[in-house]
């Protein structure tokens, strides 16, 4: 059985994440706390000790930079990893300029026991208790490693690091020096508007215009071209269910024909397999595509990317 102790040392708002149940971070910081758990009959289980919520991780209704820190005990790994990208972008997203994630969970390097469990002692100020937590199954392995590359690819800087067989804890807190920015669905409706747009918003004073294509794009978000962001751009992109459907595969199978021309002999075979793909409707879209770029992880630009359908809510 691992030992968690916990010291009270969070001050300002905290939102705890799938905080039902025993609410260990609750009952730790009281009114400081938000719990929210998609779930109702574990926020009734949990004791009265905070503010609880009903809502999902993955669409938290709360505006950007609202909290001082957000914590995660024990909650990724009820989640698949698709689900763990989206509610630490969502977490990360409301996390005020310099706020903290804390994060604790477990170490699962083998998928073969079920259900998974992780037996804990938690120990903290006021109290002490005994649980489990458990899944059926998982999908894929996750460790410390794992969320360290998420997060440090949203832009996060890791802070604190504890690491056991079984279990990790780790701390990373928000750059202040970042800026924010709005992807508007409606002013643009194919590739050659989109990158008009995003000359607009990414570039400043240039005497020459970008290439538009992807190499020119993936270029831009590195930065130097009159825009300046030290840590990173977050980006919400409004009215996005309407460019999901213009960036479908008929308008990625026609952008892939316009580049068929123009590319260099060693990638005709490439683009031809692309356009094989659009025409075939599978692989990916423009829309997916143009959303690899800006959370590009090999580059680690640390950009963030929020989809609205429609217009943000405040």
């Amino acid at each position: 059985m691992s030992v968690v102790e916990i010291k009270k040392e969070i001050e300002g708002t905290v939102l705890d994440i799938g905080g039902g149940g025993e609410a260990v971070i609750g009952r730790i910081y009281k009114d400081q706390a938000t719990a929210i758990d998609r779930l109702q009959e574990e926020l009734e289980e949990a004791p009265d000790c905070c503010k609880k919520m009903v809502m999902d991780a993955q669409n938290l209704q709360f505006d950007n930079e609202t909290f001082d820190a957000v914590t995660f005990f024990y909650t990724l790994l009820y989640m698949k990893q698709d689900e763990q990208q989206k509610a630490l972008q969502e977490a990360y997203r409301v996390l005020k300029q310099g706020g903290k994630l804390y994060l604790w969970d477990a170490e699962i390097k083998d998928l073969s026991p079920s259900p998974l469990l992780v037996d804990l002692t938690v120990k903290a100020e006021g109290f002490s208790l005994k649980t489990t937590y458990g899944v059926k199954t998982k999908e894929t392995v996750q460790t410390a490693a794992t969320f360290e590359q998420m997060l440090l690819c949203m832009g996060m800087d890791l802070v604190q690091k504890q690491q056991s067989q079984d279990g990790f804890y780790m701390v990373f807190q928000k750059p202040t020096k970042r800026i924010s920015l709005v992807i508007d669905g409606r002013k643009f409706c194919d590739i050659e508007s989109f990158f008009d747009e995003m000359d607009n918003l990414l570039t400043k004073n240039l005497t020459w215009r970008t290439g538009h294509n992807f190499d020119a794009f993936h270029d831009i978000l590195r930065g130097g071209f009159g825009v300046e962001f030290e840590e990173g751009i977050d980006f919400d992109w409004i009215y996005a269910e309407k460019s999901k459907q213009e960036f479908g595969y008929a308008a990625t199978a026609q952008y892939w024909q316009s580049i068929l021309p123009i590319c260099h002999p060693t990638n005709r075979k490439h683009v031809k397999q692309k356009i094989k793909q659009a025409q075939e409707q599978t692989g990916e879209t423009l829309f997916d595509i143009i959303q690899q770029e800006i959370l590009d992880k090999e580059d680690c630009y640390c950009h963030t990317l929020c989809l609205y359908a429609q217009k943000k809510q405040k």
